[in-house]
């Protein structure tokens, strides 16, 4: 599909925007949240307090919304512009995929102390290209899902502008938003499963508490499913009605420009 003038704006700030939220939230999360998680952790007078637990769901926020933002991004460039025609947006996250694991490695060498080069390629790169792989391949479980759900659509570039905004939240008669609940349940599985893993691995619950804890960590998991949806939500909905503005401008541009 070849884009009009207009299109190939709209693709480029859509390509730019993305890039600034996803870089943003990245460079927070290694400056901010990585070196004080460190800091407290290795203080035992805050290591008891629930400050711990304030900066771990920051972080798990930062985290989701890396996701979220990403997703929404590419949800609506991909039926509104093509995929062929949104392989901006997914170089942008990619690029955003390695400064954010290199970002926050980096972050933590600086409290904690770099290592040798030896211990850095044989200790930490490998983890660090691991959770990066993880990372595309949860892009790529969201670019196949889009794909499907748009190939079941009539006419989906036109149907995603008349889906929205969305005013009823839970309409899953709208394709959009049954790829947004989609979407949201990408980033909440992979948490899950590593929360999965990790329960394995440190053994079952030792009292009470812990299993109390352990319980509301699952369903905090089920919670963000729906957070996150909404916020997917809210940026297509910010996408469309700032195309629909700037579709009037560049129409009355043209207008002017022709009398």
């Amino acid at each position: 599909m070849e884009l009009s003038l207009f299109e190939r704006c709209r693709k480029k700030k859509l390509t730019v925007q993305l890039a600034v939220w996803l870089f943003v939230i990245a460079l927070f999360y290694a400056a901010v949240c990585t070196p004080i998680s460190r800091v407290v952790a290795s203080d035992i007078l805050l290591a008891d307090t629930v400050v711990p637990l304030i900066i771990d769901v920051l972080g798990l926020l930062c985290n989701y919304l890396f996701y979220w933002a990403a997703f929404a991004f590419l949800l609506y460039a991909v039926f509104r512009l093509e995929i062929k025609n949104s392989i901006p947006l997914l170089a942008v996250y990619a690029g955003a995929v390695v400064f954010r694991y290199l970002a926050n490695q980096i972050a933590d060498f600086c409290v904690c102390g770099f290592p040798s080069v030896n211990d850095f390629f044989s200790l930490y790169l490998p983890y660090c290209l691991i959770d990066m792989l993880l990372d595309l391949a949860q892009i790529a479980v969201a670019v196949l899902l889009i794909l499907c759900l748009k190939k079941r659509a009539a006419n989906a570039q036109t149907a995603v502008f008349e889906e929205l905004p969305v005013t009823k939240l839970f309409d899953y008669k709208k394709t959009v938003l049954r790829a947004g609940v989609l979407l949201a349940i990408i980033p909440a599985t992979a948490q899950l499963i590593s929360r999965v893993i990790y329960d394995i691995w440190y053994g079952a619950p030792t009292g009470l508490a812990d299993l109390l804890w352990m319980i509301v960590s699952y369903l905090s998991d089920l919670a963000f499913v729906l957070i996150g949806y909404a916020v997917i939500v809210l940026f297509l909905n910010r996408f469309c009605l700032s195309e629909k503005k700037a579709k009037l401008e560049y129409d009355s541009a043209n207008i002017l420009e022709g009398l």
